[in-house]
């Protein structure tokens, strides 16, 4: 297996995965982790879910604004932005 898979399985992991979001208050797509960390670590599990920067509430999401694949205009806007940085 080469290095990328094994780092991939290795953060993937239930336990890494947790250990990870109590580091980097990150939302945590990450299933198994978020079951392992509701019996493993209950107070942080709950503290994780009330959290709104990695939980946002519904009434957030509906005000929300969702990006948008913009297919190959992409590299027009990264072009117009990394000039706009250079000024």
């Amino acid at each position: 297996m080469d290095a990328a898979l094994t780092f991939l399985n290795f953060i993937l992991d239930p336990q890494q995965s947790m250990l990870i979001s109590e580091q980097f208050p990150y939302s945590n797509p990450n299933a198994a982790a978020l079951a392992y960390m509701k019996t493993a670590d209950p107070a942080f599990y709950t503290s994780y879910m009330a959290f709104s920067g990695t939980n946002p509430s519904q009434a957030f999401l509906k005000n929300a604004i969702s990006i948008v694949d913009v297919g190959t205009a992409t590299t027009l806007y990264d072009s117009l932005w990394t000039d706009f940085k250079a000024k």
